[in-house]
């Protein structure tokens, strides 16, 4: 394993990281001025400069700047060996939608979330474009391939 000290994005820059609310985010929000300037680096670079070549699931929890980070990650998400992905959604209004078309663009993926909650074991439920997601969800973003792997009564029907 080895921990790089850069913050994900769409490209190679630089961006605040403010610390004085309960998770660190790149997205100020109201009253948030204490920062530290942090490199920003594609997700695609990153695995390009260390050879990796394979990623078998990606846990995405960045407060509100998932999509940034997914797209800079287009080439491992759009390959024939993509990924699952888990991401917890924050709270940004109406990049949902935005969010699931990009998924639905990128690769043949298809979006659940829990059934009940995070906390207790629970179904899998296929959701849509126009879902309205809750603070915090955790969607699980599947291609075809990853859906034959899992076992049939983790899915609802």
């Amino acid at each position: 394993m080895i921990a790089l000290n850069v913050g994900l994005g769409r490209e190679k820059g630089q961006a605040r990281l403010y610390t004085d609310g309960v998770s660190p985010t790149v997205l100020p929000q109201d009253g948030m001025s204490q920062h530290e300037t942090i490199n920003i680096v594609p997700l695609d670079d990153i695995l390009g400069d260390c050879g990796c070549k394979k990623v078998r699931m990606l846990k995405i929890d960045v407060e509100g700047f998932e999509l940034e980070v997914l797209k800079g990650a287009i080439s491992l998400l759009s390959s024939d060996d993509a990924p699952a992905i888990c991401v917890e959604i924050g709270v940004y209004g109406s990049g949902y939608t935005e969010f699931f078309d990009f998924l639905s663009a990128v690769n043949r993926y298809q979006l659940f979330r829990l059934t009940g909650t995070k906390s207790f074991r629970s179904k899998l439920k296929r959701i849509d474009r126009a879902a309205v997601f809750e603070a915090h969800d955790n969607v699980m973003c599947l291609l075809p391939e990853h859906l034959q792997q899992l076992p049939s009564e983790l899915l609802t029907r």
